[in-house]
C-alpha cells in the first residue's frame, strides 16, 4: 500500500493522541497510588522519624501576630528564616513522643537543640532561650494530645489535599520492583508552573482551615494568613520538585518537597519565599525504643511567661 502525505500525517496525529492518552493515564495512575499511599499513613500505630527544612518565609507570616501564644510566636519568629532538623520516635497510642530539634536561624544567634518529650496531655521541652541546663518547660496539651499524637496522618493528610488540586497529567511514577520502592514525582517547569501555582492557591484557604482544626495555628492567625493571601497570586519560579517515596509495604518511607514562589499583588511582588522539606518514616509499626525520662525539673509555660507578660 503506497503512503501518501496525507495518510502519513494521519498516521502522526493518531500516533500522537495514542501517546497523549497514555500519559494522561500514567499520570492520572501515579497520582491515584500517591494519594493512596499518602491516606495509608493513618494506619501507622509507631514508627521513627528523620528530616530537615529549610525556610525562607515572608514578612506576612511574621506578621500574622500569634496573639494569646507569646512562645508560639518566638518560635514562629525564629523559624521563618532558619534551617531545621529533626530526628526521634513516636507512638500513637498511649501517646508518647521522643525528639530532638534543632534550629540554625538565618539571624545568626546560633543553633539551638531542642529536646521534646511528650507523654499522654504532657508536652516537655528544653528551650535554651527560656531554661536553664536540666530545666524543662511543661505544657498540659489537653485536646491538643490527640492531634499530635496524628502528626504522621496530619503531615499525610495536608500534603494529600494540595496534591488532589494538581492536574493528573504532571505525575509521574518509577513502578516498585522486588524490594525497590515506587517512586512519585511532580516535575514543576516552565510549562506548568502556572497552572499548578493557580491549582495550589485555590486550595491553600482549605488548607490553611485544616491546620486551624488540628490546633496547630490558631483561629486570629489562620484568619489573617487566608486575607493576607486573598488577593494575591502565587507563582511559583521553576525548576522545582514533590518527590513521594511508598515501600513494598504501601507506607510513604519518604516525603520531599522544595518549592520556591513569589506573592503578587497591585503590581507589588514578595522577595523569592522557599519551603523545602524532607521528612523520612522507618521502624513503621514496630515496637518503639524509647529511654527519655519525665524531666526531674520542670516548670508550667504559664510560670516562664510571666515576666514576659508584664
Amino acid at each position: 500500500m503506497r503512503l501518501t502525505w496525507k495518510k502519513l500525517a494521519v498516521l502522526a496525529m493518531a500516533s500522537l493522541a495514542v501517546v497523549s492518552a497514555a500519559g494522561c493515564s500514567e499520570g492520572k495512575q501515579a497520582k491515584e497510588h500517591m494519594l493512596q499511599a499518602l491516606r495509608k499513613q493513618a494506619e501507622i500505630r509507631s514508627y521513627s522519624f528523620e528530616g530537615r527544612a529549610e525556610l525562607q518565609l515572608s514578612e506576612t507570616l511574621r506578621a500574622s501576630e500569634m496573639t494569646g501564644d507569646p512562645l508560639t510566636g518566638l518560635l514562629v519568629q525564629s523559624l521563618t528564616a532558619s534551617q531545621l532538623r529533626w530526628s526521634g520516635t513516636a507512638q500513637v497510642e498511649p501517646l508518647r513522643l521522643e525528639s530532638k530539634l534543632s534550629v540554625a536561624p538565618a539571624s545568626g544567634i546560633g543553633q539551638l537543640d531542642v529536646p521534646i518529650l511528650i507523654k499522654d496531655t504532657k508536652m516537655y521541652m528544653q528551650i535554651p532561650l527560656l531554661n536553664p541546663k536540666n530545666e524543662y518547660v511543661s505544657m498540659d496539651l489537653g485536646g491538643k494530645s490527640a492531634n499530635l499524637s496524628q502528626s504522621s496522618r496530619l503531615l499525610a493528610d495536608q500534603t494529600a489535599a494540595l496534591l488532589e488540586a494538581i492536574d493528573s497529567k504532571w505525575f509521574a511514577s518509577t513502578t516498585s520492583s522486588g524490594d525497590r520502592p515506587a517512586i512519585y514525582t511532580i516535575d514543576i517547569k516552565a510549562d506548568n508552573a502556572g497552572p499548578i501555582s493557580a491549582q495550589l492557591k485555590l486550595q491553600l484557604p482549605e488548607w490553611i482551615d485544616r491546620l486551624a482544626s488540628a490546633g496547630l495555628v490558631g483561629q486570629p492567625q489562620a484568619k489573617a494568613l487566608k486575607a493576607s493571601i486573598a488577593d494575591q497570586t502565587l507563582k511559583i519560579q521553576p525548576p522545582r520538585l514533590i518527590r513521594l517515596v511508598a515501600g513494598a509495604d504501601g507506607y510513604v518511607s519518604e516525603l520531599q518537597t522544595d518549592i520556591s514562589y513569589t506573592l503578587e499583588a497591585n503590581g507589588t511582588t514578595t522577595p523569592l519565599q522557599r519551603l523545602a522539606l524532607s521528612n523520612q518514616w522507618s521502624r513503621i509499626n514496630e515496637t518503639p525504643a524509647f529511654n527519655q525520662d519525665i524531666p526531674a525539673t520542670a516548670k508550667p509555660l504559664e510560670e516562664l511567661l510571666k515576666p514576659v507578660s508584664k
